[in-house]
């Protein structure tokens, strides 16, 4: 938070100002939920009359660690008692000053408490209470640099004195052999002073043991991302989890340094009690069939947990093979990295569903280290109940894949299961490379126009998603745009996005349809409502947004096409009044035989199966046999000419009101 005083034209101005932004760079444009709600209320005090921001943009550039410029605009400005309407422009400068003085603070004695972050905490040989908080969520060792240091319970304080940072703090933590975290950190204060700060900390002694022994856990190759892996464990009275700083889960003795891990004690009334690591020493022996985790977790809560965890694949009991059959395909490569087979047997007592990581199109083998809690459910009856059935998760074995290279994958899997059920399976899916995404609509073209009636939304957390929802609440737009800097005016700014896939600046997502794996749909797509109960998707999944700025307002085309190829054409414009919007119907389609030949019904009119509407045959017939007389006899051509465009007229009036008007 920054706070400038002015004084201009007799009047007083105090303003404060406190957005969000990285430690290291605060240079950027912040406007809505980016600054801090409180600066709205009592940001600005003039001649000590607080004032209300409706709406405020602050410019800010440079870095703590040298300087800060700050303009910032505030527009709307209510008062208590009356409304001002003046537009305030304010010009902040703040440059860190030269240290006065370098101050060292020796902690011989200190504590580690790890929570939400990691807090070292203790008292000075000058009785200073030093209290230093950081981000742990990697690791709490190591070169902490100004983005992992907390400033929020970062400070210095000596009766009624307290030092907070006034610029990014940065600490180094190591841990040695003796059991002793040793802590230097530099604090460049509010009072303009350096302090330089190290302290010890003693892991104490632990006050009880706990011993714990699991032999059904989980190990997760693909949990985290940064060369991490874990293993899990969630019981009734205990859960333990341990990360792993290691590109691959493998054999070996894993230090404090590389291990961070939680432990929750679950009492009988239902309470709970955790915990986190201040130490760690973890040995794992991971095999293909069977693997042991032994850890020493000593908790910030005094005690010691000494874990042994035990695994081995089951011997099978019973070996099945099974052939699924109208396989559903959903394909979140571009999502999620997986793809997603769902699928029953032709006596649907056998249920699978299977996620398997890949980045392009599948095809080869791949290990249980690809395939992710697949399952297969057995019903053990036709009912579909399932209290009467069996589980078993996928635990080791092989899955081929094979793409025929146009539009079939092949699937054959041996895996042995939870349930101690080795089973192999067949699956033939439909698969292409130009796919159409499951759930898009396949007919229907939309075309709409809407005005500054409907409900506009950009929500900034989700790389700038913006939703646009119609008066009636039956039809929803929503785009996710990337994008590096917003517009002070309209958020979104001006220019021509792609609709593409890459995930680029200056792009619009491009969406791959359900994901499966999240049970969600991935933007950018349009959502209408034909009734209560039905609705139709269009995934916009190529095409462009465009978006102008008029008056500083919103002015946004869409001319997209979903995985179908169906046009969708939506222009926003907030600086115009509502327009009624063209409406494309869905409707279904129907074909029948009438007079020896192929007719479709579609919007309530006919087609030939080429297309073209019925009547255009049958008169297009009439035109040639006119033309092929009068060719052929040109002594009628005269006098015959009249005659067949009279009958041409009536033909057509009559097949257009019976083959294209509306039913009755």
């Amino acid at each position: 938070m920054y706070t400038g005083e002015a004084n201009q034209n007799g009047k007083r101005y105090v303003f404060s100002l406190e957005w969000y932004a990285p430690a290291e760079n605060m240079t950027g444009t912040f406007t809505g939920d980016q600054i801090a709600d409180y600066t709205y209320n009592g940001g600005l005090i003039v001649n000590n009359m607080p004032k209300l921001a409706t709406e405020i943009v602050a410019d800010v550039q440079g870095s703590r660690d040298s300087a800060i410029y700050i303009h910032t605009k505030l527009k709307a400005i209510s008062g208590i008692y009356a409304t001002d309407t003046t537009l305030y422009l304010f010009d902040m400068m703040w440059k860190k000053p030269i240290p006065k003085d370098t101050i060292v603070y020796i902690v011989p004695k200190g504590q580690l408490v790890l929570k939400d972050s990691a807090i070292f905490v203790g008292t000075a040989t000058n009785n200073w209470s030093v209290s230093l908080c950081y981000d742990n969520y990697i690791t709490y060792f190591g070169e902490k640099t100004p983005g992992h240091v907390f400033d929020k319970n970062t400070f210095l304080a000596y009766n009624n004195d307290t030092i907070t940072p006034l610029s990014s703090p940065t600490a180094i933590i190591t841990l040695d052999t003796n059991r002793v975290y040793h802590l230097e950190a530099e604090i460049f204060g509010t009072d303009e002073n350096l302090h330089l700060i190290k302290l010890n900390a003693p892991i104490p002694n632990p006050t009880d043991t706990v011993s714990l022994h699991f032999n059904t856990w989980e190990l997760n190759e693909n949990f985290l991302d940064d060369g991490e892996w874990g293993c899990q464990y969630f019981g009734e009275d205990y859960q333990v989890e341990i990360y792993i700083q290691s590109p691959e889960a493998k054999s070996g003795i894993y230090a404090a340094q590389q291990v961070y891990a939680y432990i929750t004690e679950i009492h009988p009334d239902g309470g709970y009690e955790n915990c986190s690591a201040i130490y760690a020493n973890v040995v794992a022996d991971i095999r293909d069939t069977c693997r042991f985790i032994t850890a020493d977790l000593q908790g910030d809560n005094g005690r010691l947990y000494r874990i042994q965890m035990d695994y081995r694949l089951p011997h099978a009991k019973d070996t099945i093979e099974l052939v699924f059959q109208n396989v559903d395909l959903y394909d979140n490569i571009l999502f999620a990295q997986n793809i997603s087979f769902v699928g029953y047997t032709a006596d649907s007592l056998y249920y699978m569903a299977m996620n398997l990581y890949t980045t392009s199109i599948p095809n080869g083998t791949y290990t249980h280290k690809d395939v992710y809690r697949s399952f297969i459910l057995h019903y053990l009856d036709q009912t579909g109940d399932d209290s009467q059935s069996t589980m078993g998760y996928m635990l080791y074995g092989t899955v081929d894949v094979e793409f025929d290279g146009n539009d079939s994958l092949f699937v054959h899997g041996e895996m042995l299961c939870t349930d101690s059920v080795f089973y192999r399976f067949d699956i033939r899916t439909a698969y292409s490379v130009s796919k159409h995404l499951t759930g898009d609509t396949e007919e229907g073209e939309i075309v709409r126009n809407y005005g500054y009636e409907c409900a506009k939304n950009i929500d900034i957390r989700y790389f700038h998603q913006l939703s646009i929802v119609n008066p009636e609440q039956t039809e929803e737009l929503v785009l996710r745009f990337v994008i590096d800097e917003d517009n002070p005016d309209i958020t979104i700014p001006v220019g021509e996005y792609p609709i593409t896939a890459t995930a680029q600046g200056g792009t619009v997502y491009a969406s791959t349809g359900f994901d499966y794996t999240s049970g969600n749909v991935s933007p950018s797509l349009f959502v209408t409502g034909v009734s209560e109960t039905e609705q139709y998707i269009y995934f916009l999944v190529e095409g462009t947004v465009t978006v102008e700025k008029i008056d500083k307002k919103m002015r946004l085309t869409v001319d997209a096409l979903n995985s179908f190829g169906l046009k969708v054409k939506i222009v926003y414009d907030e600086t115009k009044l509502p327009i009624d919007h063209v409406e494309a119907e869905v409707l279904p389609i129907t074909k029948r035989v009438e007079n020896g030949q192929v007719v479709i019904e579609r919007h309530d009119e006919c087609y030939t199966i080429l297309g073209t509407r019925a009547y255009i045959n049958f008169v297009t017939l009439i035109i040639l046999h006119a033309r092929a007389r009068d060719f052929l006899c040109p002594h009628v051509f005269f006098g015959g000419h009249l005659f067949w465009l009279i009958f041409l007229c009536c033909t057509t009036y009559f097949f257009e009101n019976q083959c294209v008007t509306k039913k009755k």
